[in-house]
């Protein structure tokens, strides 16, 4: 049998208060499986007491209908893994069929 590997617990609770994805968690800490992400999370929460989630990115697109009043709402759902927030400043570029935001300032 192997010998197991220790993982930094610290480092682990570090990066998931952090808010870094489990892709990013398993990179910064060189782990391979999922499942070896999973008992290392389970770990900490049995250590601490207290319930951990890293944060999942999705690059899945998401649909928007444009409302009765012309307006375009993007839910806070949208927006929780963008890093926006309330009174950042958007530039608008508008072409034929494709609207960019692009952050300028906040």
């Amino acid at each position: 049998m192997s010998p197991r590997m220790q993982y930094d617990l610290d480092l682990f609770r570090d990066l998931v208060k952090n808010g870094h994805t489990k892709k990013e968690i398993m990179a910064a800490m060189s782990i391979k499986y999922l499942a070896t992400f999973n008992s290392l999370k389970l770990k900490l929460m049995d250590t601490d007491g207290k319930y951990y989630s890293a944060k999942e990115r999705s690059n899945k697109v998401q649909k928007v209908t444009i409302g009765k009043n012309n307006n375009l709402t993007l839910s806070s759902k949208m927006l929780e893994d963008s890093g926006f927030q309330a009174g950042d400043v958007f530039e608008i570029k508008n072409t034929k069929n494709k609207i960019t935001l692009t952050l300028v300032g906040g």
